[in-house]
């Protein structure tokens, strides 16, 4: 694949969506790795683009490493990442259980409780067992509550 120099956010989106549309979902991942190491900080729009693309074609564990990946950046997912992860558990692809306490507490720390304990419950119906950390935020936040 050419270099491609891209300069800042809007670039990098249109430069994903473009190779994403047709499918060629290996030299975006490539790019958003080299755009990530090069210090762009990417958004969660970026990040959900990729995921979506990899599970369209059918590369939903990939996906998921990327969502765990976002938020360990300091990336808070958004409803539509959300509603990816949702639509992976009714394909029948469970995350994996720090792909839950991650998705949960990023959740509790933008005040989405409704969010986060849906997911505790689907978390639970899979066998999952949350972190003592997921507990305690969604404890605090719940007592915070009015």
């Amino acid at each position: 694949m050419a270099l491609v120099m891209l300069y800042d956010q809007d670039t990098a989106m249109k430069f994903f969506s473009n190779h994403l549309l047709v499918g060629r979902v290996e030299e975006a991942y490539e790019m958003l790795m080299n755009v990530k190491n090069d210090g762009l900080k990417l958004d969660v729009y970026t990040y959900t683009a990729v995921m979506d693309g990899f599970c369209k074609v059918g590369r939903s564990n990939e996906a998921m490493e990327l969502l765990n990946e976002a938020i360990e950046r300091g990336v808070t997912p958004n409803m539509v990442t959300l509603i990816q992860l949702l639509q992976r558990l009714e394909m029948g692809h469970i995350p994996r259980t720090i792909t839950f306490n991650n998705v949960i507490q990023a959740l509790c720390g933008i005040g989405k409780i409704d969010k986060a304990l849906l997911l505790l419950f689907l978390m639970y119906k899979h066998g999952k067992i949350p972190s003592r950390t997921s507990h305690d935020m969604l404890i605090k936040k719940l007592d915070q509550q009015p």
